[in-house]
């Protein structure tokens, strides 16, 4: 076969073999010199890891001032925090209640009151009354152990509609 590199003066072992592809054959392998270097080579130093409020380490030889204790507790948070200041002072108002454990005048309420009315009340009667449909609130009533009973009766137009009773 004739290699048209062969004119360039390329070494073998630089070569590609031919079948393998980019790999050099053993024989041109073993004809390699390869240098060997006596000295060791260092590792690089690793940088300290900074601390994450910023703190720098001190040098060595010099003493670091001890770290500030933080206090015992916290106060808390959000609403608990509210919770706790208005405990302490004495000054929280209490909220009156219904009966299912909602305060009087909110939405869920009135939405109680009309569903535990003699009549009951219907998904649609509760959104005519007061713009939400509050039908979780049957559900979190009666796994919290409330008799909620439904009866189906004739709405307008071909369909039925449920009526709902909390008892």
């Amino acid at each position: 076969m004739d290699d048209p590199k062969g004119t360039l003066d390329i070494p073998e072992f630089l070569k590609r073999a031919i079948g393998k592809a980019n790999a050099p054959s053993e024989a041109t392998m073993s004809n390699v010199d390869v240098e060997s270097d006596p000295t060791p080579v260092k590792a690089p130093r690793r940088k300290a890891p900074s601390k994450a409020n910023g703190a720098a380490k001190a040098a060595k030889g010099t003493k670091q001032a001890p770290a500030k204790v933080k206090a015992a507790s916290k106060p808390a948070k959000g609403k608990a925090a509210v919770k706790a200041k208005a405990k302490a002072k004495g000054t929280r108002k209490l909220v009156e209640r219904d009966e299912y454990g909602y305060a009087l005048g909110t939405l869920r309420s009135k939405a109680a009151a009309m569903y535990a009315s003699k009549t009951g009340a219907t998904l649609e009667e509760i959104v005519e009354k007061l713009g939400s449909v509050q039908l979780n609130l049957l559900k979190t009533l009666a796994e919290a152990g409330h008799k909620v009973t439904k009866k189906k009766e004739e709405g307008s137009g071909n369909r039925k509609v449920t009526r709902y009773f909390l008892k």
